[in-house]
């Protein structure tokens, strides 16, 4: 489910829900209707969208839903977690680079250093030693380089992943090993506060109540 299909579902179900109507059976109403579909299909159950939707479903107490829901409905997370442009981008031309590097390693390798070698025979002159090393261990370099753009590549696709909001994100090998501590803290502030409607209690403090401390 995405943001945008769960931010209607919060809405609607706040303007048709009866006073004597089940918030769980309000939901699955809304959920089925023809509607709902033009805001995305209910997608992956293991998205965080989704999670919160039956954490609502599944509140004891009426009036804590209800509550959820207004905040949730106000609240338009496809405004706000969704996967920046330039980050797909740099994604992309992060792909295109280890195309373009493979090209053109392979044609340095196979016309450009031929011919030079060629050029150095032909005139009786001493071939460079660095010339000579990179003909000779030139597969190993272009393994080396491949695999660093490759798991930076990897990587990058793991980010985009993490925008997807799907849960238990950050238990995967490479975001534990790999992605930077800094990003998972951000991250998981941004979980916290997505789902600080749902872990809050809505404790109303009555006007006489002494809310001073205690000495």
């Amino acid at each position: 489910m995405n943001w945008e299909r769960f931010h209607y579902i919060c809405r609607r179900t706040l303007k048709e829900l009866s006073d004597d109507e089940n918030v769980n059976e309000s939901i699955s109403r809304v959920e089925r209707t023809s509607g709902c579909d033009c805001y995305g299909r209910s997608g992956d159950e293991n998205s965080i969208a989704q999670s919160l939707l039956k954490k609502i479903k599944n509140k004891p107490e009426r009036s804590e839903a209800i509550r959820a829901l207004e905040i949730y409905g106000k609240m338009d997370l496809s405004t706000l977690l969704t996967e920046p442009m330039h980050f797909k981008r740099v994604v992309i031309y992060l792909a295109i680079v280890i195309f373009v590097f493979i090209g053109v390693s392979g044609i340095y390798h196979f016309i450009v250093a031929p011919a030079f070698l060629d050029a150095f025979e032909s005139f009786e002159l001493s071939i460079p030693s660095q010339l000579v090393f990179y003909q000779d261990y030139w597969m190993f370099f272009v393994l080396i380089i491949f695999f660093m753009m490759a798991l930076s590549l990897f990587i990058g696709q793991s980010l985009t992943k993490l925008l997807a909001f799907k849960v238990n994100q950050l238990d995967t090998f490479i975001v534990r090993f790999f992605v930077l501590k800094q990003i998972k803290s951000s991250y998981i502030l941004i979980l916290e506060a997505i789902s600080y409607p749902i872990a809050q209690q809505f404790i109303i403090v009555p006007p006489t109540a002494n809310c001073g401390f205690q000495h």
